[in-house]
């Protein structure tokens, strides 16, 4: 008789990472979405800005470089950054909340570029990816990292290609 498998540890998948973050930006820094009105219809318009170029982004900036990081220590490093805001940002002075949050998350990883690579590119996490993908090689679930960068890339290039077409009266350029 076959013995069943046990039950291993799962990744969270990359939506559910997109949602709990957005969530977190939502109750810390949209604290009054939540009564509706005013500050609903604010949220619901910053909402994929901040899903593309704060959640999103740092999934890209490691894509690019070809590193990734476990689901939970990327969702760490973004609640790290979201915190320090509260902390230590002039929260009061800022008019742009979205852009605001993507600036610092953008200057966390710039300043903190070094140690994130290392960390990323460390012997210790190929010998986990190694070790994972010889254990479940037929089962090799995608790496979270990289579904999210590419969500930032599809999100990104429909956004460029909502651009105005010349009007018909127009002469094409020859």
């Amino acid at each position: 008789m076959k013995q069943p498998k046990p039950d291993r540890p799962k990744q969270p998948l990359p939506s559910e990472i997109v949602n709990s973050l957005l969530a977190v930006i939502r109750n810390q820094f949209y604290p009054d979405a939540s009564l509706g009105g005013e500050a609903a219809k604010q949220w619901f318009q910053d909402q994929n800005f901040i899903r593309v170029r704060v959640v999103l982004w740092p999934a890209a900036w490691l894509n690019k470089r070809g590193v990734t990081l476990d689901p939970a220590r990327y969702k760490q490093i973004l609640l790290e950054v979201f915190q320090d805001i509260k902390r230590h940002g002039a929260t009061d002075a800022v008019k742009f909340w979205p852009g605001y949050l993507a600036k610092c998350v953008q200057d966390h990883f710039a300043h903190h570029e070094d140690e994130i690579y290392t960390e990323a590119k460390a012997l210790r996490v190929q010998l986990e990816r190694a070790m994972a993908s010889a254990t479940a090689a037929t089962t090799r679930q995608p790496d979270p990292v990289e579904r999210l960068a590419a969500a930032h890339q599809v999100l990104v290039s429909t956004a460029r290609k909502r651009r105005c077409k010349p009007a018909a009266d127009q002469l094409p350029l020859l």
